[in-house]
């Protein structure tokens, strides 16, 4: 596990039930896993550099916040809505948000990520 509910609750307060911690905990850990092509999974979390652990608990505490307060919309099935002539395309609302092999997140998290080793398509 990258990240412990107890270094979660430091890091963020945006959910304060034990038991959804963990849910969430779980989900992003796998997400992670994919944005990294379980590179972390491979080489052992514990082998990586300090700053790697730091960079990879940020994420995941952002991604778990993210995740949950935006649940309903990235579980919609609508990419758009059209009412009285007035129409907004969901996939385009915030440039700030991206998806990576189908995971939505804010593009600042990914780029954080970024500054490890485990994104990279070519190693």
């Amino acid at each position: 596990m990258y990240l412990t509910l107890e270094e979660y609750k430091e890091l963020s307060d945006v959910i304060k039930d034990d038991k959804e911690i963990e849910k969430m905990l779980k989900k992003s850990e796998r997400y992670i896993d994919i944005l990294t092509y379980n590179r972390i999974k491979s080489i052992g979390f514990e082998k990586c550099s300090e700053f790697e652990q730091e960079i990879i608990k940020e994420v995941q505490s952002e991604l778990i916040d993210f995740i949950y307060l935006n649940k309903d919309m990235i579980n919609s099935y609508l990419n758009s809505y059209s009412i009285n002539g007035v129409s907004i395309d969901l996939t385009s609302i915030n440039p700030n948000i991206i998806t990576i092999n189908g995971i939505a997140l804010l593009k600042s998290s990914y780029d954080k990520l970024n500054l490890t080793r485990f994104t990279s398509l070519i190693l």
